[in-house]
């Protein structure tokens, strides 16, 4: 009788221990190992969905392996070249890849494929399952969205499909019970990258779709490089967070907004082969917690969709500030030590604020019918400028749904029992009103005075980092729209996966992000 020991539950690991079981059983110890998953283990054939490959490999002695992986499939695609086969270099014991297979280009595409890491005299093998994608009966018609013309949201803003996002599957059910999920979250033909496998334990928990009314919190996670790495999440519900960011999340995604168009979120790295300002658009990675600390990827930024600002190609720093189109989606953004001048994708300036003591980077806020808000001023739909009727100072804007802007004013004092902040209502011809002040702070709760820690969302529910009376413990607060009323949306206290302080291996520095 054939005697093995026990693998692990998860079904690429385990999977990978059969494989090596037939050959002679689990590897005792003292043997080197190699581990092979594919995360999810279900793609569409569409030749852009992925499932994530991830390879551990370790020495007889426990330490990581070095050297090459050789991954090979039956058919398909690997990175770089988009053959079959590809060889990936161990770092720290870990190597990743991306696979897909289009069943159009390649019928036997469809169904199970046969992946195998090699290393040494080691190989582990894996099914990753491919659906085949339906072919129009009428190859004659075009279909819904080529009748529409290009992309309907507005221009090319970096050469994405139009439906590229997160591509989170949020029917996959997690079975508490077990702690464990089915994995991968499908990415539906975007290229959203892969799943985010960041639950407790050996869990394989996914980001829910993107949602434009909700709020979402940067938080971070100590990692097996030995570094604090980002994470989001949205904040009613922390434990099901996506990561792929590099460094800690304040310094690297300021600034960063969900583009309602597609749900992809967009920022400014600051990180890659270089130190320049970058603006691109947010893929998910492959990271996973079945231990502290947690395994990332080595170059997060690697997938991550770069996208055009010609008009700082020649300035050394790269890009400063970005502010998204809501009519469009595309980004317009300033280089940084430049003179604040915003620039379209296509690196065309934009009509600079004129009012007030500011210059160009007074440009605050994009509407969504066109209209731009300065520091002093408002441009209507058409291009008039117009001075504010009533000058505001301001912690935060955003653009009402439909058209106009919400302001943020914080009247609020250093001492934390005493919160008073306002939603102010500005309008393209320069009418400013103010709609009402936010209710207190939940009881047991006073406000943290953070600038970065606060937001808005598209129903104008306000947003803010507070902590308990006695200073044991942080949260988030949520103030209603039609200020009557408050209550904690986010619990720092129960140990989530995103948290708001220095414990459990999260870093204290977050902000809100939620789509514009």
């Amino acid at each position: 009788m054939l005697r093995t020991k026990p693998c692990s539950r998860r079904l690429g690991r385990l999977t990978a221990c059969l494989t090596i079981a037939l050959l002679g059983g689990c590897p005792e110890a003292g043997e080197p190992t190699l581990d092979f998953t594919a995360s999810p283990a279900k793609i569409k054939g569409d030749g852009k969905a992925t499932a994530g490959l991830n390879i551990e490999a370790k020495e007889a002695n426990g330490s990581p392996g070095t050297g090459f992986v050789l991954i090979t499939a039956d058919r398909g695609a690997l990175p770089p070249n988009g053959d079959p086969q590809g060889t990936f270099e161990l770092i720290r014991g870990w190597a990743s890849a991306k696979y897909s297979c289009n069943t159009t280009a390649d019928p036997g595409c469809a169904g199970p494929q046969t992946l195998t890491a090699s290393w040494r005299s080691l190989s582990a093998s894996i099914n990753v399952q491919v659906e085949g994608v339906a072919v129009p009966l009428d190859a004659g018609h075009p279909d819904a969205e080529s009748a529409a013309g290009p992309d309907a949201s507005g221009p090319d803003t970096g050469s994405e499909p139009a439906d590229a996002g997160l591509g989170f599957d949020g029917s996959r059910p997690f079975d508490a019970a077990t702690n464990d999920a089915a994995l991968g979250a499908d990415a539906g033909g975007e290229d959203g990258g892969t799943s985010a496998d960041v639950g407790r334990g050996d869990s394989g928990l996914q980001l829910p779709p993107f949602d434009p009314n909700g709020m979402y919190m940067m938080s971070s996670v100590y990692d097996h490089w030995n570094d604090y790495e980002g994470i989001i999440c949205n904040i009613q519900t922390p434990d099901i967070a996506a990561g792929g960011f590099y460094g800690a999340p304040y310094w690297d995604i300021q600034g960063a907004s969900f583009r309602r168009s597609d749900g992809r979120l967009i920022y400014v790295s600051t990180s890659g082969p270089n130190t320049r300002r970058e603006l691109r658009g947010f893929t998910v990675d492959f990271i996973a917690s079945t231990n502290y600390p947690w395994v990332y990827a080595g170059e997060p930024w690697a997938n991550d969709l770069l996208l055009p600002t010609p008009a700082c190609d020649a300035n050394p720093y790269g890009v400063g500030l970005f502010l998204i189109n809501p009519q469009s989606s595309e980004a317009w953004y300033t280089c940084d030590h430049g003179d604040g001048t915003y620039y379209s994708s296509a690196g065309n300036a934009i009509s600079a604020c004129t009012m007030g003591d500011y210059p160009a980077p007074a440009l605050q806020s994009l509407g969504e019918d066109g209209s731009r808000l300065c520091t002093h001023s408002v441009f209507d739909a058409v291009g008039t400028e117009r001075a504010l009727s009533q000058e505001l100072s301001w912690v935060l804007t955003r653009p009402k749904p439909g058209g106009g802007f919400w302001a943020i004013v914080d009247r609020s004092t250093s001492n934390p029992y005493v919160f008073q902040v306002e939603r102010w209502s500005i309008e393209p011809s320069g009418t400013v009103s103010l709609d009402g002040t936010y209710s207190s702070c939940p009881s047991g709760f006073m406000f943290v005075s953070r600038r970065e820690s606060q937001g808005i969302d598209r129903l104008g529910r306000y947003y803010r980092l507070v902590k308990t009376l006695d200073n044991s413990g942080h949260g988030i607060a949520r103030f209603e729209a039609d200020f009557s009323s408050s209550s904690l949306v986010h619990d720092g206290t129960t140990y989530p996966v995103c948290q708001t302080g220095v414990n459990a291996g999260s870093w204290w520095n977050h902000f809100f992000v939620t789509a514009l």
